[in-house]
């Protein structure tokens, strides 16, 4: 009879007693708790319902005082419900247990279960085995404690309050989901899909996929995220301080939506990162069939390429670095003002007219540097670097034993060699009329630098050692100050024609020409003048003094 309980009276008649009253539902748990041990030899099969429900087909409440350790596999139990808590229990496929009671219960489960780890603040250990890949998906719960779940095959993981370990093992390609609420260690890994959504801080997760499985991982600060294995991995970081770590070779994509984000990832996969928030760290190394993109639009961003992969970063945010210690190509797009360090390889840098970069080259590497508005070049030794300049002057800082090609068609460049010998090509320049490049030649003794001029109206200042300056086609100008030169050295002025000037500044010859000019002589075919501190200056191709007559200005 619907919402009574049925019990023997005097001689042979029969007590109606309804379940709505306490005291009577005080007495059938007892009853049941009295007849429970009789479970254990398989001769009684309890249900216990609160109130005035009717209790339904295949339904357990486990109550008081129980075994340690139940096993209800095969018992035909859809639902188990432990109030005490403090247990053992193992089920076969599609249960539903609500474990309760400050004590954690102990659950064994297998596929297609529904397990919900109740309010025992000590936690619970739950694990789900499915070995066979089927339709059947776990649905976990966790509690308000710390519990440990432990779970194969596909289905969905919600963490609870406590600081909790949980694994998911996906293993036939499935996919599984893992929630985390709290400081969470999450352990994911497998050849199928794992989606794991963190809403707590200070959570670790751990996910390595298998070739065929991929792992999506949402952080929402003070994360710490490791991937491996050779699935592909998704990372979006909201919030501020993740510390992202990558490696495998699977595929890496990762969106920094924050402040003070840390990325690493040492992986022969492709490497995408978003950098969108600030105060961002990107460490990328890659193996020789690695490529990675960076894409920094926030502000303060540093990024260091290394390994032997390629690297395409494009910088559009202020205060960002980046460091192309990589031995593979590096491009660099930049409409902002960053700072650039090239690496081993061959570094390619696009700059929009609206940002004044600067960049460091790296000794023995090859530059190629399209720079649209003004910026700041600091060659290397042995390095090639070529330089189009466009709408701003260039400033360019030349190394021993470095080679500078510059382009451009529009303000030029200014040269400054640094010690030892180095070669500076502007012929190439299409500048022309009062534009010019600006070349100033290393006044220290030995400094052999080699320096021609473009179309436009070039200036040379001559250093302190054996230097070749090459006029182009323009207006050029060759300066000489006393104090740059050092009295050893020959400086040889190659192509010097009609439009072209010497200036000599310091030397005591005030304003005329006169002195300098009865120093002339012809040695090895070129006409050479002796200045009063014996720096001599050769021009190719002329024999005739009077050439230079109108040409030559002195002053001091």
């Amino acid at each position: 009879m619907s919402g009574f309980v049925t019990v023997p009276g005097v001689g042979s008649s029969k007590v109606h007693i309804a379940l709505n009253s306490a005291d009577t539902l005080a007495l059938a748990k007892t009853i049941a708790t009295q007849m429970w041990p009789l479970y254990g030899f398989d001769e009684l099969q309890v249900d216990t319902v609160p109130g005035t429900v009717t209790a339904p087909n295949g339904e357990l409440l486990l109550v008081n005082t129980i075994p340690t350790s139940v096993n209800l596999t095969g018992k035909g139990y859809n639902f188990v419900s432990d109030q005490n808590g403090g247990n053992t229990i193992t089920i076969g496929p599609s249960v539903s247990v609500i474990a309760g009671g400050t004590a954690g219960d102990t659950i064994f489960g297998a596929g297609g279960d529904t397990i919900a780890a109740g309010g025992g603040a000590g936690g619970s250990s739950i694990t789900v085995v499915d070995n066979t890949p089927d339709s059947l998906k776990y649905n976990i719960v966790g509690g308000i404690g710390s519990d440990t779940i432990n779970a194969t095959g596909g289905g969905t993981i919600v963490g609870g309050a406590g600081a909790n370990l949980i694994s998911s093992a996906n293993l036939f390609g499935e996919t599984s989901y893992v929630l985390s609420n709290g400081a969470d260690s999450v352990y994911a890994t497998g050849g199928g899909n794992e989606v794991v959504s963190v809403s707590g801080a200070n959570a670790l997760v751990s996910v390595a996929q298998g070739s065929g499985g991929q792992a999506s991982v949402t952080a929402s600060g003070t994360d710490t995220i490791v991937a491996g294995g050779a699935g592909n991995t998704s990372v979006t970081a909201s919030g501020t301080g993740n510390v992202i770590m990558s490696s495998g070779s699977g595929a890496l994509y990762a969106a920094l939506n924050d402040a003070n984000d840390t990325l690493s990832a040492a992986t022969s996969g492709p490497v995408t990162i978003d950098a969108f928030g600030s105060n961002a760290s990107v460490a990328i190394n890659q193996a020789s069939t690695g490529t990675a993109s960076v894409n920094a639009s926030g502000s303060n961003i540093g990024v260091l390429g290394g390994g032997a992969g390629s690297l395409a970063v494009t910088v559009s945010g202020s205060g960002d670095t980046v460091s192309a210690a990589t031995t593979g190509a590096a491009t660099v797009d930049a409409s902002s003002s960053p700072v650039i360090y090239g690496g081993p390889g061959d570094l390619t840098f696009i700059g929009e007219s609206t940002g004044t970069p600067t960049i460091v080259g790296y000794a023995g590497s090859t530059e190629n540097l399209l720079i649209g508005g003004q910026g700041a070049v600091y060659s290397n030794n042995s390095a090639i670097t070529d330089v189009t300049s466009g709408a701003g002057q260039v400033t360019i800082f030349g190394a021993d034993q470095g080679v500078v090609n510059i382009f451009g068609s529009q303000s030029g460049a200014l040269f400054v060699a640094g010690a030892g010998g180095e070669t500076v090509n502007a012929s190439q320049a299409t500048i022309s009329g009062a534009n010019g490049n600006q070349f100033w030649a290393n006044t220290a003794s030995g400094s052999n630098d080699v320096l021609i001029g473009g179309a436009g109206t070039d200036t040379f200042s001559a250093g302190g050692g054996h230097d070749t300056l090459t006029s182009g086609s323009g207006s050029d100008a060759f300066v000489f100050f006393k104090a740059n030169t050092n009295g050893t050295n020959v400086t040889t002025i190659n192509a010097f024609n009609s439009n072209d000037g010497v200036f000599l500044l310091d030397y005591g010859y005030g304003s005329s020409t006169d002195q300098v000019f009865s120093t002339a002589q012809v040695i090895n075919g070129s006409l050479t003048l002796t200045l009063s501190d014996n720096t001599k200056i050769a021009f190719t191709g002329i024999t005739q003094v009077s050439s230079l007559y109108g040409h030559v200005l002195t002053s001091g």
